[in-house]
Formats: structure tokens, sequence, C-alpha cells
């Protein structure tokens, strides 16, 4: 008989949907991913069609990090031979003692690196060393988060990454040379996802380009604050407000250049968003996805966070066309390894090891 698999996360997020989808593909009905929550107000998204099995523990919306009392009677009914956890919140915490106590294959899935666990509390990091000691395979989705979990000494043939991953060929669509703004910031309008900083360089761009072009996709506490910052200096712009992903194409390939500030994300998945329409992003050091998806110099730069530096660079590239041109390819080259089939390999493999 075929092991079950049950993958435990928050909501169905369109960047992991389309692995889930995939999974399903390999394993059928033998897959099963349980719902914390239907969605979160920071997300408005639409709701998903979903082509995996699925159910939702807790069918009231809110958010994810709640007490949950249904996962061990949800876990008891499947019986799973493997169980994947996402994080360490008491929903998933509970999971885990659930399979220690039944001697379940346990893999953790997690999107965290070494910055984000600067902000950990001491018992936070106790808890990851004495549960991690209990997994049997691990799933980072960057390389960053594999170099952290060999900070916990585990072995690397245990790591196995599994990046986010979009519907690159829906993306592929849109893809065109018509483009009608230079520079665009897209995400929360909200002080870690640095939309004031976005708005300083596009005032000093303005002064350098008068034509310039900005599009804004998003929504957030901070909108009122960027959008008269922005009129304040006579910039030039359009605000689209928050898109849902099946319009995300199309604004992403009518600009020139994704800028991608930020204090911390452990990925970031606005920057596949635009190399699946080889649109080059300009990021830092801070999100999971430089380094990984976003190569400096190559389809995008990695720039400390620097207004001068980011100003100079942009302004570079968009008087460059043959450097701009290259840039774009290389995005389009380098989307093709961050596809929804890729990151389910990277799944499926670290479950063959588990029950290995």
């Amino acid at each position: 008989m075929a092991p079950k698999i049950v993958l435990i996360t928050s909501i169905p997020s369109p960047y992991r949907i389309t692995v889930f989808d995939e999974l399903n593909k390999h394993l059928n009905s033998n897959f099963i991913v349980l719902y914390t929550s239907k969605s979160i107000p920071t997300f408005n998204w639409n709701a998903p069609v979903l082509k995996h099995a699925h159910h939702f523990i807790n069918e009231n919306d809110g958010h994810p990090l709640v007490k949950n009392k249904g996962i061990l009677n949800k876990l008891k009914k499947i019986n799973p031979d493997v169980i994947i956890t996402c994080g360490f919140n008491k929903t998933m915490l509970k999971a885990m003692f659930y399979g220690i106590i039944n001697k379940k294959k346990l893999i953790a899935n997690t999107d965290a690196w070494e910055l984000n666990e600067k902000s950990y509390s001491s018992l936070h990091i106790i808890i990851r060393k004495i549960m991690y000691k209990r997994m049997h395979a691990f799933i980072p989705v960057s390389k960053k988060g594999f170099d952290n979990f060999l900070r916990y000494n585990i072995k690397k043939e245990k790591i196995f990454i599994s990046h986010y991953a979009i519907d690159n060929e829906y993306f592929s669509k849109f893809i065109t040379s018509e483009k009608s703004f230079d520079i665009m910031f897209s995400g929360q309008f909200i002080d870690r996802k640095m939309p004031l900083f976005f708005c300083d360089i596009a005032i000093q761009l303005n002064k350098l380009i008068p034509s310039l072009k900005v599009l804004l996709l998003g929504d957030g506490e901070l909108k009122e604050e960027v959008i008269n910052k922005l009129k304040s200096n006579d910039v030039n712009f359009h605000y689209a407000g928050f898109i849902q992903k099946e319009e995300l194409p199309k604004y992403y390939s009518s600009s020139k250049l994704f800028l991608f500030p930020t204090k911390l994300d452990s990925w970031g998945v606005v920057a596949n968003d635009a190399c699946a329409v080889g649109v080059p992003v300009l990021t830092t050091d801070n999100s999971g996805a430089a380094g990984d998806l976003v190569i400096n110099d190559y389809n995008g730069y990695v720039l400390p966070l620097d207004i001068n530096l980011w100003t100079e660079k942009i302004n570079e590239l968009l008087h460059n066309n043959l450097k701009y041109s290259s840039f774009s390819s290389n995005c389009l080259n380098q989307i093709k390894k961050y596809n929804s089939n890729e990151a389910a390999e990277g799944i499926l493999n670290a479950v063959n090891f588990a029950l290995k």
C-alpha cells in the first residue's frame, strides 16, 4: 500500500498550491494538505481552485497561528505515514508530538533562514534544536535555508530544497517589449517592505529622468504616506491597488524594472513574478531569493540599502539597452529552474529519504 503523506500549512497561498497540485499528480489521494485557515486578513486573494486532497481544520477565517483543537483528531483519522510540518506554532507542535508518539516519519518544511532566526527568542531556538533531532528530513525553500539547517548540525543528505513557485507558463503569455512604466513596487505597504525607500529612489531618479513613470501595486498602512510623498515631489506614478494573481502578469510585464527592497523576506515570490515576464529585479541580501533566484549582475542586482547606489544602477540599466536585454533574457532562463515540478520533486525526494 502506498504511504500516506500529510502536509500541514497555514492557508492556500498561490505560490504553494501550484506545487501541491503537482504533488497530487504523483501521489493522488495519498497526499493530503491540512490548512489551518482559509485566509488571513493581510491577504485578500480570491478563493483558489485546489486540485489536491485537502481539509480546512479551522473553517473560520482568521489568523492561522491560533490554537487548533482539530489537528490531532484529523491526524488520527488519516493515520499518515509521513507528516510534513511548516513552522513551530502550537498546531505544528501538536502534530510533531503526535508523530513522535505514533512513530511517524517527520519532515520540517520552513522558509526561515539565519536573518529570520535573529529575532527568535532563546526558547524558540531551543525548541527547534530539540525537535530537529527527531526529524527524518528537512525542506528549506532557499539556499539560505539550506545553510541555516546546517547551522543545526543537520547532515546535508537530509536536506532537500523545494523553492516557492508560481505558474511560469501562465506568466509567459504576458511577456512583452512594450513598457508603460520604468520602475515598479509590488507588495504590502508596511515598514518591513520599505515602500518609502522605494519612494526616495523614485524621487531621486525623477531628477535624472524627468519622463520617469512609476507603478505601484499593493496596499497597507503606509499607502497614503507613499502616495502623498510621490505627489509632493511631482513623480509621475500610477497606483493600481491590490491585484489578484490572475491579473498580476500584465502589470509586471508593463514595467522595465522591478524594485524589491526589504528589511526581511523569507523568500520573496514577487521576484518570481517579475522574472517570469523577463523583468530584471533589484533587491537586497535581506531577501531569501537574493543570490538564489536573483543573481547579482546577471538578471538583476543584489545591493546594500543605499539610495544612491540603487539610483545609479537603475539609471544605468534604463539607459543601457544591451545590458537590459541581457538581464531580461537571463531572467527568463533563471526562472525555468524555479517551477512547480522542481519544487514538487524536492518534497518527493525528502519523503522518499524519510521513508528509507
